[in-house]
């Protein structure tokens, strides 16, 4: 009877003490951190903390696309980015140079910017395709790039005889030669230019001309075969060695594809031939319309 009251003794005594380590050991899981190592897989299922968890030492580069270089993060991939119906192409880029991300647009990836300020504070993003904006465009500073532009020209110290066919008849103005042209090439006949882009075009056109005595002659901006009012110059030729200079500056709309002329005719008789020995045609867009 003694044995069996000693042995309850002892297995109580030996409850005690684990019951003891294991409330120690939990107090003792509160307070300290856990190693998982370095890249430890956590599993696929979800799992449940209860208390606090605290990650040291992360390494952020796990979550780039290498090892040295952010992934592009798509806009269009976050559900809680402010953005207005971000496309595909929309993307916010780490910029190595102010250390931030700033938004921008894949390459290759045809973008556009709608209702919404974009600041680029440190450097420059290049664009790779064409980029529509929706909106104001407010530059401070230098703004560079290409116009569209075009340009005919002669010059010649001997002059160059409009030959008339009869009075009040037009003559095409020939025997240009064409420099600078972007978005225009001189045509084949040497007296026409061909525009590459419907706009609305700021037009200037100047002639040193000499003509018989009194004699009066009309030139026109032709468009396609149509001569524009806004383009017409009216002049009274001196006679003899004089030269008359006579120039107009216009604004019009041409289309894509049309092609562009400058024309002079007597109108009184007799018929006398002008001569011109200086012709500049300058044409640049200004609005493209669309």
């Amino acid at each position: 009877m003694a044995q069996a009251g000693h042995m309850g003794q002892v297995r109580w005594a030996v409850w005690l003490v684990l019951g003891i380590f294991i409330m120690a050991s939990v107090a003792y899981a509160q307070d300290v951190g856990v190693n998982l190592g370095e890249l430890t897989q956590l599993g696929s299922t979800l799992g449940v903390v209860t208390g606090d968890l605290l990650i040291i030492q992360v390494n952020s580069s796990q979550f780039w696309d290498n090892l040295d270089t952010p992934a592009d993060i798509f806009l269009n991939d976050l559900g809680d980015v402010d953005a207005s119906t971000p496309l595909d192409g929309e993307v916010l880029t780490f910029d190595t140079g102010s250390n931030d991300w700033v938004p921008g647009f894949a390459t290759g990836a045809n973008g556009s910017v709608d209702n919404a300020n974009i600041s680029y504070l440190n450097g420059t993003l290049p664009f790779t395709e064409d980029q529509i904006i929706e909106g104001n465009l407010n530059v401070t500073g230098n703004l560079t790039g290409r116009k569209i532009y075009g340009s005919m020209w002669s010059h010649s110290p001997v002059g160059t005889i409009i030959d008339l066919i009869a009075v009040d008849e037009p003559v095409n103005i020939t025997g240009f030669e064409s420099t600078y042209n972007n978005g225009f090439f001189l045509n084949n006949n040497n007296y026409s230019l061909i525009v590459g882009r419907q706009g609305l075009y700021h037009v200037t056109y100047s002639m040193a001309i000499s003509g018989g005595s009194n004699k009066e002659y009309v030139s026109h901006f032709v468009v396609q075969g149509n001569e524009l009012e806004e383009g017409i110059t009216h002049h009274t030729a001196k006679g003899g060695a004089s030269l008359d200079t006579i120039s107009v500056s216009f604004y019009t709309q041409i289309n894509a594809s049309q092609e562009i002329w400058v024309d002079m005719r007597q109108i009184d008789t007799p018929l006398r031939d002008p001569t011109y020995v200086h012709f500049s045609l300058t044409i640049e867009m200004v609005d493209s319309l669309g």
